[in-house]
């Protein structure tokens, strides 16, 4: 517990306080450029992890797809013998 409060204190001192002390030139370049990087690290990592989880479902256990569950055709009389299903 106390690492962890001496990072989130860590963190709020180096981007609060400045400590390198940078032009705000630069501040501004470092700030656009981390909001282009984390913008497509969150494209990257989304594709991706969409991707696993479409390739997840549609991969059996052992590793060939699985084909769609069938569609039941049969009427509803078929499936339930006369007496389990209320009348309408």
């Amino acid at each position: 517990m106390l690492a962890l409060i001496l990072v989130v204190v860590g963190v709020l001192w180096f981007f609060l306080a400045d400590p390198l002390d940078l032009p705000d030139k630069t501040l501004e370049a470092l700030d656009k450029r981390a909001s282009v990087i984390s913008m497509l690290a969150a494209l990257v990592f989304g594709s991706v992890g969409w991707w696993l989880q479409r390739r997840s479902t549609a991969v059996g256990s052992r590793g060939r797809l699985r084909s769609p569950p069938a569609v039941r055709t049969r009427p509803r009389s078929a499936r339930c013998p006369a007496g389990c299903w209320p009348a309408r």
